[in-house]
């Protein structure tokens, strides 16, 4: 595949994308052809969500951090919540940003050639981003505030669901 085709490709994707944020009214930056930044704000705190389109993987790579303060003695056990979590999830997985230590959360889908993202897709990646991060933000409360360890921490919110809208 040419560069140029390969431009259009992802510029035709993060178009999509940006059209659906534009309809939700989120504020947004586009870095470049294939990479776009914006903010859901949801209750008392905003998501920060990055989508980046790989043609090298023929993938979106979809990634959401939302600020949350870890003193550098509960790093370790923020690193066992995550573990935790990411046994329970089913889509996407948590990581750790190296420079802040905050969490994050990632989730990958392939993009074949030609292939859309409907808005649907798109909903539903943003609803699963910030309901499990809500789940994570309160698990890391308990842990932190009520002194549960990380594992009960993991299984007390795993037992409900977050409801509302991104």
């Amino acid at each position: 595949m040419s560069a140029v085709a390969s431009q259009e490709i992802s510029s035709s994707i993060i178009n999509q994308i940006q059209n659906f944020v534009l309809k939700n009214k989120w504020e947004y930056e586009r870095l470049n052809d294939s990479e776009i930044t914006f903010v859901v704000e949801n209750g008392e705190n905003e998501y920060h969500f990055l989508f980046f389109h790989s043609e090298t993987t023929n993938s979106i790579h979809v990634a959401s951090g939302f600020d949350v303060a870890v003193s550098e003695k509960d790093h370790d056990k923020l690193c066992q919540l995550i573990t935790y979590a990411n046994q329970k999830m089913w889509l996407g997985h948590f990581g750790v940003c190296p420079d802040t230590s905050a969490p994050n959360f990632c989730y990958t889908m392939l993009a074949g050639k030609g292939q859309i993202v409907d808005e649907k897709q798109f909903n539903e990646i943003i609803d699963t981003g910030v309901t499990e991060s809500q789940k994570l933000i309160y698990a890391l409360q308990l842990m932190l505030k009520e002194k549960k360890s990380p594992r009960a921490a993991i299984e007390k919110v795993s037992n409900f669901d977050i409801f509302g809208e991104a």
